[in-house]
């Protein structure tokens, strides 16, 4: 489907799809160690502190037989009535906790012991991830999009200060615990030799520092077992400048706009400064004839948005030879019709990058198979079967079957110990290799995700699955719906899920691997049983 620009859209008068972000939740244990609760953000962490200690109280005033005074680890489960009185009772008494920052729900234990753990979910205004049509665009098809630009000036943003609000320093600061340390290292000695302190200022310095080096499309990539960032901040200064540019100064970094708005995004928020990688549009060659803006498909870019209250998101571009992204800039433009109704809620592609893609072709979907195929049958008409394959054919088959059990173990052995996410889209890639489908070196695993999910109809959810999963594992720590609990905790795993929610998320991967594996399958036979447009992934 045709993607909108998702920027700040406000409305789109055709029926549209909107991915909303989902709330991010903390989930804090009431018996356990203080370890789940320090883990919360500072003004949720006041509220978890004081319902510990209350629910405390209430358990040492019960006096036990023994006359044992109650621990966090030792006190006995409380239900949910007991969780509640002592809720109602911090509401009562003068306490700083922000109740207007956030909602809260008791999650009880599977073997009805009381309230297991607290589940916190932040109030913050919706925020769309992505906007698409419905259906397909068909050509010179009209419709129209409402978006949102600030018009601040550079003088206001250098003003604009770190007052944040929470929902947002809650997202677009985490970074991976996996990230590299020489990368954070890197990112604050670029704002320490600027001298930068506010957030516009760092923002300048990272821009400055990533625009002076060197833009090329025919880097290497990194191995599975390196970090994106850590390879293109540290290791491509040793690979050859591009062909298009052979006289470059070697020694700076390469890379293409998904590498630059990745590695600006990572730096501002090791420094403190919310931010977020965009995909979408730039603003193409306006016409003033026509007061309109044309913007063609080489037009799709990815940059970097960092946040400035109380203007909100600010494009920033660092991508070497890009334009500066120009400000508060007005042009006359044709009057609208009609203004759609708003949407619920409030792009990563360089145009160079996208032009070495092929675009998927469409795939001949009522290209069904044969209903049969031509069988042989080895027992004649009222005869009884009792041939038995000659010694050669036999050993063919035992080496058959070897060769199958070696693949088989060599197909799960590099497997053993990677997540769920990890494994569904690593075996759902390895079928896509086995089939022709190569993956370019240059290609992110969502943009290959895609391409391998849109051979029907129904693959692009098992994809986007999939997909959301992998990111999240790989790229983003937990899911953004992940909790933070106590490692101690014997029922919750290294992702913050709990049993019941890791054991179904589990099956959901396998299915959704399967399935999409099984559509690339009989995409691949439909071709050789009949003559149809193919999958294409080139270089």
């Amino acid at each position: 489907n045709l993607v909108v620009p998702a920027g700040g859209v406000h409305s789109v008068n055709l029926e549209s799809v909107v991915d909303i972000l989902e709330p991010i939740t903390w989930d804090f244990g009431l018996t356990d160690s203080l370890n789940s609760v320090n883990r919360l953000p500072e003004d949720l962490r006041e509220f978890a502190f004081a319902l510990r200690n209350e629910l405390l109280h209430m358990a040492n005033q019960l006096e036990s037989i023994d006359g044992t005074r109650y621990t966090f680890e030792s006190q006995p489960p409380m239900d949910r009535v007991d969780v509640e009185a002592a809720v109602r009772l911090l509401h009562q008494s003068d306490t700083n906790i922000p109740w207007d920052q956030f909602t809260h729900n008791m999650i009880e234990g599977e073997d009805g012991s009381g309230v297991s753990y607290v589940r916190l979910v932040r109030q913050a205004p919706l925020e769309h991830n992505a906007v698409a049509l419905a259906r397909n665009a068909v050509q010179n098809q009209q419709f129209l999009v409402s978006t949102s630009v600030s018009t601040a000036e550079e003088s206001d943003l250098a003003n604009a200060g770190d007052d944040y609000p929470r929902y947002i320093t809650d997202r677009y600061l985490q970074l991976p615990s996996s990230l590299p340390q020489r990368v954070r290292d890197l990112a604050m000695d670029i704002t320490s030799e600027q001298g930068a302190t506010e957030p516009w200022e760092i923002a300048q310095a990272v821009k400055e520092f990533l625009q002076s080096q060197v833009y090329s499309l025919e880097i290497e990539g990194p191995d599975p077992f390196t970090d994106a960032l850590q390879y293109f901040l540290f290791e491509t200064v040793d690979e050859p400048c591009p062909s298009d540019h052979p006289r470059c100064d070697s020694s700076k970094i390469k890379g293409y706009s998904q590498y630059f708005g990745s590695a600006a995004t990572v730096m501002l928020r090791a420094n403190g400064v919310p931010a977020r990688m965009v995909a979408g549009w730039s603003a193409g060659e306006y016409l003033p004839s026509e007061g309109q803006f044309l913007i063609r498909d080489r037009n799709r870019h990815g940059w970097t948005q960092v946040y400035l209250p109380p203007y909100g998101w600010i494009d920033l571009e660092v991508t070497p030879g890009r334009p500066a992204v120009p400000r508060n800039l007005r042009v006359p433009i044709a009057p609208l019709d009609e203004i759609p109704a708003p949407i619920v809620g409030s792009s990563e592609f360089d145009p160079d990058f996208m032009a070495e893609l092929a675009y998927l072709e469409s795939l001949a979907l009522d290209a069904d198979l044969p209903a049969e195929t031509d069988r042989f049958d080895i027992e004649e008409q009222g005869a009884v079967n009792t041939w038995m394959p000659p010694w050669p054919l036999t050993a063919s088959g035992v080496s058959l079957l070897i060769l199958l059990a070696a693949v088989w173990i060599a197909w799960r052995w590099n497997l053993r110990g990677q997540d769920d996410a990890v494994k569904a889209y690593t075996q759902w890639t390895r079928v896509a290799m086995l089939l022709g489908f190569r993956r370019p070196r240059h290609m992110s695993a969502r943009e290959y995700g895609e391409r391998l999910g849109s051979v029907d109809d129904q693959t692009p959810k098992s994809a986007s699955l999939i997909l959301d999963h992998y990111e999240h594992r790989v790229y983003g720590g937990n899911r953004s719906r992940s909790v933070s609990v106590d490692s101690n905790d014997a029922d919750v795993n290294p992702n913050g899920l709990h049993e019941a929610e890791a054991r179904d998320e589990a099956a959901e991967l396998r299915s959704a691997w399967r399935s999409a594996a099984a559509a690339l399958v009989k995409h691949r036979l439909r071709r050789l049983f009949r003559s149809g447009n193919e999958l294409q992934i080139r270089d």
